[in-house]
Protein backbone atom coordinates (compact mmCIF):
# COMPACT_ATOMS: atom_id res chain seq x y z
CA UNK A 1 0.00 0.00 0.00
CA UNK A 2 1.15 3.61 -0.94
CA UNK A 3 2.22 5.91 1.94
CA UNK A 4 0.24 8.49 0.62
CA UNK A 5 -2.89 6.00 1.44
CA UNK A 6 -1.49 4.78 4.50
CA UNK A 7 -1.04 8.61 5.48
CA UNK A 8 -4.60 9.38 4.80
CA UNK A 9 -5.90 6.45 6.95
CA UNK A 10 -4.12 7.73 9.52
CA UNK A 11 -5.43 10.95 9.03
CA UNK A 12 -9.24 9.98 8.69
CA UNK A 13 -8.58 8.34 12.03
CA UNK A 14 -7.35 11.47 13.88
CA UNK A 15 -10.79 13.73 12.50
CA UNK A 16 -13.62 13.41 15.65
CA UNK A 17 -17.23 13.42 15.14
CA UNK A 18 -19.09 17.06 14.88
CA UNK A 19 -19.36 19.00 17.60
CA UNK A 20 -15.54 17.95 18.01
CA UNK A 21 -12.96 19.09 15.61
CA UNK A 22 -9.17 19.37 14.96
CA UNK A 23 -6.98 22.05 13.14
CA UNK A 24 -4.54 20.89 10.20
CA UNK A 25 -2.24 21.94 12.20
CA UNK A 26 -2.83 19.78 14.94
CA UNK A 27 -3.68 16.53 12.30
CA UNK A 28 0.54 17.79 10.62
CA UNK A 29 1.64 16.92 14.39
CA UNK A 30 -0.53 13.64 14.77
CA UNK A 31 0.99 12.83 11.81
CA UNK A 32 4.21 13.12 12.43
CA UNK A 33 4.03 11.71 15.56
CA UNK A 34 3.16 8.51 13.67
CA UNK A 35 6.24 8.40 11.71
CA UNK A 36 4.65 10.75 8.47
CA UNK A 37 6.74 13.89 7.01
CA UNK A 38 4.29 16.09 5.88
CA UNK A 39 3.40 19.67 5.28
CA UNK A 40 0.57 21.42 6.15
CA UNK A 41 -0.55 22.23 2.41
CA UNK A 42 -0.44 18.22 0.95
CA UNK A 43 -2.98 18.01 4.42
CA UNK A 44 -5.23 20.41 2.88
CA UNK A 45 -5.40 19.19 -0.22
CA UNK A 46 -5.52 15.41 1.10
CA UNK A 47 -8.61 16.88 3.46
CA UNK A 48 -10.17 18.61 0.61
CA UNK A 49 -10.00 15.28 -1.69
CA UNK A 50 -11.55 13.05 1.12
CA UNK A 51 -14.04 15.42 1.98
CA UNK A 52 -15.49 14.74 -1.40
CA UNK A 53 -15.75 10.77 -0.59
CA UNK A 54 -16.39 10.80 2.77
CA UNK A 55 -18.69 12.71 4.85
CA UNK A 56 -16.26 15.30 6.04
CA UNK A 57 -17.13 18.66 7.44
CA UNK A 58 -14.80 22.02 7.73
CA UNK A 59 -16.14 24.65 10.16
CA UNK A 60 -14.58 28.06 8.80
CA UNK A 61 -15.81 30.11 10.77
CA UNK A 62 -12.83 30.74 12.81
CA UNK A 63 -9.50 30.15 12.67
CA UNK A 64 -8.27 27.78 12.89
CA UNK A 65 -10.09 25.75 10.91
CA UNK A 66 -11.72 22.74 12.39
CA UNK A 67 -12.51 19.28 10.76
CA UNK A 68 -15.01 16.53 11.74
CA UNK A 69 -16.97 14.15 10.91
CA UNK A 70 -20.41 15.10 10.07
CA UNK A 71 -22.95 14.14 12.63
CA UNK A 72 -26.08 13.15 10.22
CA UNK A 73 -22.73 11.71 7.67
CA UNK A 74 -22.97 8.48 7.76
CA UNK A 75 -20.32 7.07 9.82
CA UNK A 76 -17.57 4.43 9.70
CA UNK A 77 -16.68 3.04 12.71
CA UNK A 78 -13.59 0.71 11.27
CA UNK A 79 -12.35 4.30 10.81
CA UNK A 80 -12.86 5.76 13.54
CA UNK A 81 -10.87 2.74 15.74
Amino acid sequence: MSDTILRQWAMLREIPPAPRKISTSMLRERLIEEGYSVDIRTIQRDLGKLSSLFPLACDGRSKPHGWSWMRQGRTMPWILC
